[in-house]
């Protein structure tokens, strides 16, 4: 038998739905609401009268005293329990609420990695916490599981105190645990029943005239009697929309007038701190706690069409939201976990990311480079640029490595590759671990040397895995002093925190330091630190929206009108491409200057010859021959389609190479140019060209995913 789930937003009508179903169908309702759980909580939760339910048993209603450390995994035991007997008396289960986690944790019964035992692990940690702080916590956790610890902004307790309490209780770590619950089959199966405003002016009507019936139903004296019974301020119940509010207005924080207004916007998420600070949910006109629920119901719900694929994709993931919303909702979350579920069930297409997984295999693949420092059979560092910094300024690249072989002792390998965040971005977790698999084997080749970082979210991919040291190149200068081609500059720049620096306390304050060295005047703004937005590549933004990713830089660009300095050599690419004047700190720290942002084709260029001179130069070995036989040109009409559509040259050159062997061309009569075709991998591509005896022209590319095939005689 299918359970029966009704979800939706607040006010829309759940309860009633839930209550005629479980008539309709002979059945009981199983609640799965996160506060309605507690007991003592009635109005503000809104937890269903005895008129409301009409006779029909509800299950996980009070069940719980708000002081306990209630969590899902208790939820989900619970609550899986009371289905079971309802199912063993042959009865239908309706489940009725709006909390997702709770809701999927039910349906999946994929178990959770400890918490609650006897809540030893969470007194100790909640502790240590008063004592130390949330930065130290917040470090030790990212030693443990960095993985989890990247999805995290430093001052989010709960979700930090959470994944340390597993980590401690069962040895596992979080990311290991939800990793190893992805390959268990559901529990149940369900059918979902999604219920939504038409028109978002009628949900809030709906929801102020509930939050004014709670305040007359007597939501504040409600709120008063929990205090007077003893519960602490700071127990998670109390922290629910409506009863924290209330707290303000008793405590004298607020008037009576500006809790209940307070409690209305929070329900509705809609405070617009969020909205202020992110372009991306700027761009699609939906609040966070909207889009959530729309992006749950496709990739849950619906069966065909899923409409908010482009948005699932289009988010940066880069966890500003989470910052600056004073409930800390996640929208990199929700999009990351959508994009894993619908790659998961094959509901995903490829196309949105295809380009960025290829460049990434490419990185790892032919562009690839892992060589121990001359003269030494085991080396203490390894050097990791990252693949943007490779691509957009191998100069860079090159001088940051021979400065490092120069100063450090015990020698410094080189490893020119992706640190696999890519697939990561694109919730394809099984290429994530060939990928890591792949860069884990070759430092185990080389005895697991120290790994250097030159790119804040290599370091976060890479960083807290066994075996794996990593520092950053930031914390490296400070330690050694910076070259002697650092120069005094005397300027004032923006400085722009890259979003994988969020929550890196330790890498912000050493490239400020690094700045101030260099005679830099920096001008911080509003969104520094971990408030900064995202240039607009992170989470493959600029593959799969190209309007938002401008927006999200032009976002970053508002803050100042001075040149821009980052650590991210992506964000300096952005920037630059923006027409702003952008230099990556270690421009600035060696003297060197990528110039203009390279196009998709020189990006690969770049990364092959910084590979083949270096092998050249510093290890003196034969390299691929790059050059052509015969002439290839582009004309800057085809090259700018060519960068707009994700053409890449050699892409053109494949075309080419299988006309030279086939012969087989279509000639335009108008135009006079021939129209070439190949087929690689999953895209048709097509060029038009003008040839002569030196070689070729090209004028025109295209590609489409329709396959072309010949009419069988």
């Amino acid at each position: 038998m299918k359970l029966v789930c009704v979800v939706g937003p607040t006010g829309c009508g759940k309860t009633w739905l839930g209550v005629e179903l479980a008539k309709m169908l002979g059945g009981e309702v199983v609640s799965c609401d996160s506060m309605q759980i507690y007991r003592g909580m009635v109005i503000g939760t809104a937890a269903p009268t005895a008129e409301e339910m009409q006779g029909v048993p509800h299950h996980m209603v009070g069940v719980a005293d708000p002081r306990e450390n209630y969590s899902v995994a208790r939820y989900a035991d619970g609550a899986a329990k009371c289905v079971d007997d309802i199912l063993s008396r042959g009865k239908q289960p309706v489940i009725v609420g709006g909390t997702g986690l709770y809701l999927n944790a039910l349906l999946a019964g994929h178990g959770f990695a400890g918490g609650d035992k006897d809540g030893r692990y969470r007194a100790e940690l909640e502790s240590r916490w008063d004592k130390e702080g949330g930065e130290a916590m917040f470090v030790e956790l990212r030693r443990i599981d960095p993985e989890t610890a990247g999805n995290l902004h430093l001052n989010d307790k709960k979700r930090i105190l959470r994944a340390l309490e597993v980590y401690y209780e069962t040895g596992k770590t979080m990311a290991q645990h939800n990793a190893e619950t992805k390959l268990i089959p559901p529990r149940y199966d369900s059918v979902h029943i999604g219920l939504a405003y038409e028109d978002r002016d009628d949900m809030k009507r709906a929801i102020d005239l509930r939050v004014d019936k709670m305040v007359e139903a007597g939501l504040f004296d409600e709120v008063r009697a929990l205090l007077d019974s003893g519960l602490p301020r700071d127990v998670t119940a109390m922290q629910a929309i409506g009863y924290k509010e209330a707290l303000a207005y008793l405590d004298g924080g607020a008037t009576r007038e500006e809790a209940i207004e307070e409690a209305k916007r929070c329900i509705q998420c809609r405070c617009d701190e969020c909205m202020k600070a992110c372009a991306y949910l700027k761009h699609y006109k939906k609040y966070p706690g909207l889009l959530a629920r729309e992006i749950y119901n496709n990739t849950q719900i619906i069966m065909g069409d899923h409409p908010l694929n482009k948005a699932m994709n289009a988010c940066a993931l880069c966890g500003q939201c989470t910052v600056v919303c004073p409930k800390g909702i996640d929208m990199a979350r929700v999009c990351k976990s959508a994009r894993e579920n619908m790659v998961s069930t094959d509901k995903m297409p490829l196309a949105p990311h295809e380009f960025a997984l290829m460049d990434m295999l490419f990185s790892n693949g032919e562009a690839f480079l892992c060589r121990r420092q001359p003269g030494y059979d085991k080396c203490r560092y390894v050097f990791f640029p990252g693949c943007q910094s490779s691509a957009i300024a191998p100069a860079t690249v090159r001088a940051a490595y021979e400065d490092l072989c120069a100063r450090l002792e015990g020698g410094v390998a080189l490893m020119l590759g992706c640190c696999g965040a890519i697939c990561d971005w694109a919730g394809r977790y099984e290429m994530y671990g060939q990928q890591f698999e792949f860069i884990e084997n070759e430092l185990a080749k080389l005895g697991y040397p120290t790994v250097i970082a030159a790119c804040p979210s290599c370091k976060k991919e890479l960083s807290g895995h066994e075996n794996i040291e990593i520092v950053g190149i930031w914390d490296v200068l400070q330690e050694i002093g910076l070259p002697k081609e650092a120069k005094l500059l005397e300027r004032c720049a923006a400085l722009h925190d890259p979003c994988g620096a969020r929550g890196d306390a330790e890498t912000q304050r050493s490239v400020r330091a690094i700045l101030e060295r260099l005679g830099v005047s920096i001008l911080e703004t509003e969104y520094s630190g971990d408030r900064s937005p995202c240039c607009g590549y992170g989470g493959l933004t600029s593959y799969t929206n190209r309007e938002l990713a401008h927006e999200l830089a032009e976002k970053c660009l508002e803050r100042s009108d001075a040149p821009y300095v980052s650590y991210c050599m992506a964000c300096r690419d952005r920037f630059a491409r923006e027409g702003r004047e952008s230099r990556h700190i270690l421009e600035l720290v060696y003297g060197t200057d990528a110039g203009a942002p390279p196009d998709i084709s020189e990006k690969r260029y770049n990364r092959l010859t910084l590979k083949n001179e270096l092998l050249r130069d510093i290890w003196g070995e034969e390299t691929m021959n790059m050059n052509l036989p015969y002439k290839l040109e582009f004309d800057e009409a085809a090259l700018k389609m060519m960068d707009e559509r994700m053409i890449l040259k050699s892409d053109v050159i494949s075309v080419i190479d299988a006309y030279r062997e086939s012969g087989e061309a279509i000639e335009d009569a108008d135009s006079g140019y021939l129209m070439l075709r190949a087929r690689l991998g999953n895209v048709t591509f097509w060029v038009a060209l003008t040839e002569d005896e030196e070689g070729y022209t090209v004028r025109r590319a295209y590609s489409h995913r329709m396959n072309v095939v010949k009419r069988q005689e």
